[in-house]
C-alpha cells in the first residue's frame, strides 16, 4: 500500500462548533472550581462531568461519562464518534467523553483538562465529518471495531492506528502538537528529532517502522491541517 493511497481530503473541525462548546466548557469548569472550594478541594469526577453535561447545548450531541475503574490507559480522557439515526431517519453522530477518573483525580487542573479536552473534541469532528461522507457508513468498519479481535495491545496499536480516518484525525491532533513546539517548520520537517514533544507521532513511531504508508499519511495530514 502506497501513502497516496490512504490520503484523502482533510476534513477541518467546525470552529464555531469548537467555540462554542469552549464557551460551555468554561462556564462548567467555573462551577466545578467552586464545587472544589466548598469540597476541601478534592476532585469529584462525576460532578464535573455533570456539570459539563449541563453546559452543553443539546444541538453539540457531546456527551461526558465517568469510567472510575482502573485503567491501563495513561490518559485522563479517552473519546469517541458514534453514528446513528434518529427516529425520523435522520444521520447524526454523537461525541462520547470518557473520563478517567483514577487518571485524573487528584492531579486535575482546569487549563490541562481543557487543552486536553478540546484537543479530543477536534479529533472527533473529523470523525463527525467523515460520517458525513461516507455513504454507506453502516458497512464500514471504525477504527475501534477493526482492533477488536486483537490479542495483544501491539496488534491492537497496529490495526487501530492503520485505519485511513484514523490517520486523518491523528495527523489533526499531531498538527497542534507541531503547533505548540518552539519551532514548528523545524519540527515539521524533522519530527524524528521531537519525539518527545509530540506524543502522537511517538505512538505511531512505536508502532510502524519511519518510512512506511502510516507514517507518511500521518506526516502528510499534519501538514495539511498545519497549512490550513
Amino acid at each position: 500500500m502506497k501513502a497516496r493511497e490512504i490520503i484523502e481530503a482533510n476534513i477541518i473541525p467546525d470552529q464555531d462548533v469548537i467555540q462554542d462548546i469552549g464557551f460551555g466548557v468554561d462556564d462548567a469548569l467555573e462551577e466545578y472550581q467552586e464545587y472544589l472550594d466548598s469540597n476541601d478541594d478534592l476532585d469529584n469526577m462525576d460532578e464535573l462531568a455533570s456539570l459539563l453535561n449541563a453546559s452543553m447545548d443539546d444541538e453539540h450531541r457531546l456527551y461526558f461519562h465517568v469510567n472510575n475503574d482502573k485503567t491501563k490507559l495513561d490518559m485522563w480522557m479517552t473519546a469517541e464518534a458514534i453514528t446513528g439515526e434518529t427516529d425520523d431517519g435522520q444521520r447524526v453522530s454523537d461525541m462520547e467523553i470518557t473520563i478517567n477518573s483514577q487518571n485524573v483525580a487528584g492531579v486535575y487542573g482546569p487549563q490541562t483538562f481543557k487543552k486536553i479536552l478540546m484537543r479530543l473534541l477536534n479529533h472527533e469532528l473529523v470523525h463527525v465529518g467523515q460520517h458525513a461522507r461516507i455513504k454507506d457508513l453502516d458497512n464500514m468498519a471504525s477504527g475501534y471495531q477493526k482492533a477488536a479481535g486483537a490479542k495483544t495491545h501491539r496488534e491492537w496499536q497496529r490495526k487501530y492506528l492503520r485505519d485511513p480516518h484514523e490517520l486523518m484525525a491523528y495527523g489533526e491532533t499531531l498538527s497542534q502538537e507541531i503547533a505548540d513546539t518552539a519551532d514548528p517548520e523545524t519540527t515539521m520537517r524533522n519530527p524524528e528529532a521531537f519525539k518527545k514533544q509530540l506524543p502522537t507521532y511517538a505512538r505511531f513511531r512505536d508502532t510502524f517502522p519511519l518510512d512506511t504508508p502510516q507514517i507518511k499519511a500521518l506526516l502528510k495530514y499534519a501538514y495539511g491541517y498545519l497549512r490550513a
